[in-house]
């Protein structure tokens, strides 16, 4: 029996080749179907390529450290020294610094916020002490009191801590016993701005190095848990 072939239906001819006929509502479905085949192979490769960058993105991401500058003393030398810590830090890429007063403050070129509780502080990367007093200020000693109650021994074990403008040996007893990472000012420091400086780059890299390490430890775990 051959097919029935009317104008109602359309097909292809070529010589050669097997005339292929069917019902034109059928022949519109068939191509309607066919455009949207193409169209979703033409978007594969941008959908593709969206999906890479995402994951490249993620992947590379900034870690965006946050370092904190405590200044303890009322003295003009302690805000000289954190301002110049502050510098240091902020010209390592994406890093965010705060700068916090301890104690009265009355004696600094610049007005600086004071530090709200101790709790501000567990919210930092890199903390830096600028410090000049030969003795352990009392202000200062009660921050370090009440870290050590309130804190989980492990709870600084990431945090980068730093002084910087005094060799008080009290105060680098104090930041060991919290068990975070400290990092030293360098011996070839021109002067004391320069050392401020120093040691809030310094800082600003380590904590961006931790922070980076520990995001790529997290993925990990999350991928082979």
């Amino acid at each position: 029996m051959y097919p029935y072939i009317s104008e109602n239906m359309v097909g292809t001819r070529s010589p050669g080749r097997l005339h292929v006929v069917c019902p034109a509502p059928i022949f519109a479905t068939l191509s309607l179907i066919g455009s949207f085949q193409r169209l979703s192979i033409l978007s594969q490769a941008p959908r593709q390529e969206a999906d890479h960058e995402k994951t490249r993105t993620n992947v590379g991401e900034p870690t965006m450290p946050k370092v904190i500058v405590l200044l303890c003393g009322s003295d003009g030398s302690a805000d000289e020294l954190g301002s110049a810590a502050a510098e240091g830090a902020r010209g390592v890429r994406f890093t965010e610094v705060d700068v916090r007063t301890i104690g009265s403050g009355g004696m600094l070129a610049q007005p600086h916020k004071p530090l709200g509780s101790i709790d501000q502080i567990r919210e930092y990367d890199g903390i830096i002490v600028a410090c000049t007093a030969a003795e352990m200020p009392t202000e200062l000693s009660a921050i370090f009191d009440a870290l050590d109650c309130a804190q989980p021994p492990a709870g600084f074990l990431n945090k980068v801590f730093a002084v910087a403008g005094t060799e008080n040996k009290r105060l680098f007893e104090r930041l060991r016993r919290l068990g975070g990472i400290i990092v030293c000012t360098p011996r070839d420091a021109t002067d004391s701005a320069d050392a401020g400086r120093t040691i809030g780059t310094r800082v600003a890299k380590v904590s961006e190095w931790v922070r980076h390490a520990l995001s790529h430890e997290q993925k990990l775990h999350h991928h082979h848990p």
